[in-house]
Parts: C-alpha cells; structure tokens; sequence
C-alpha cells in the first residue's frame, strides 16, 4: 500500500507542483486548499504525514496543525512559508506573521516542534520536500 500525503496550499500552483512531486516519489497526494479542507482531508484519507501552507483564508497552517495534535494526529506535519528564513548555517527562523500567530495561539517558538516537524521557508527547495517525503514513515497495514 503506497503512502499517503495531504498537501493543503491556498496557491493551487503550489498544491499541483507538490502533488505531482509526492505522486513520483510514490505517495498518494490529495490537495486542500485552507485549512478547514485539510483537516476535513486528514479525517477522510488518514495521511502518512501532512504539508501545509503558513498563510491561508479560512483556518491558517499553524491553526490547522494545532487542531491535528490536538484531534491526537501524531504523523509528521511539515509547513512551508515566506515567514521563514535560513541562515548561512542552514537554522530557520522565524519573521512576519508567523511569530504573531505563534502568541495568537499560545504556542512559544520552543513549542514549535510539538505542532510541525519541520518549516520549508519559500521558494521551496524541492530537493529538501523529497527529503521530508522519503522521511514520512508508512502506516503499519491494519
């Protein structure tokens, strides 16, 4: 049984390109385009693991992966965003929007990794999502 992926982006560019990336290393990729349709994809398919947008109508990614672990969703949550950035040693961190939100929810950076197991600032590196994807362990078959 192939593993499964949701991929929730309001730029449905971004949500084809991943979905095709997913589908040729294996996955299958279901799309969603805010966050109330991925959490409502999550329920539907039972993903391996989950990539979501920061910025988006409706219900935004750090919102959307708050409400996964709380629902007891414990598969890898991966979120891309133009509020992150990598220094010359390779460390992310944080700017915009994304650290408002942190205290909008109540969640301190150091809580980060409890909600997302890992950021992709953009432009996505897409040799970094083949990474996260070939690290998203399978669903022991029931």
């Amino acid at each position: 049984m192939p593993k499964r992926v949701v991929i929730v982006d309001d730029e449905p560019e971004v949500a084809g390109l991943l979905k095709e990336l997913a589908e040729s290393e294996g996955f299958e990729a279901y799309t969603a385009a805010n966050g109330e349709e991925g959490l409502a994809a999550v329920e539907r398919y039972g993903p391996d693991g989950v990539f979501t947008d920061f910025n988006m109508p409706v219900l935004d990614g750090l919102g959307m992966a708050k409400r996964l672990r709380e629902l007891g969703y414990r598969k890898p949550v991966f979120m891309m965003t133009s509020d992150a950035q990598r220094d010359p040693e390779g460390r992310i961190y944080f700017t915009g929007s994304l650290l408002d939100k942190l205290g909008q929810y109540g969640i301190g950076e150091a809580d980060i990794p409890t909600y997302v197991n890992g950021f992709f600032p953009k432009p996505l590196d897409l040799q970094e999502i083949r990474a996260a994807l070939a690290s998203i362990p399978a669903t022991p078959e029931q």
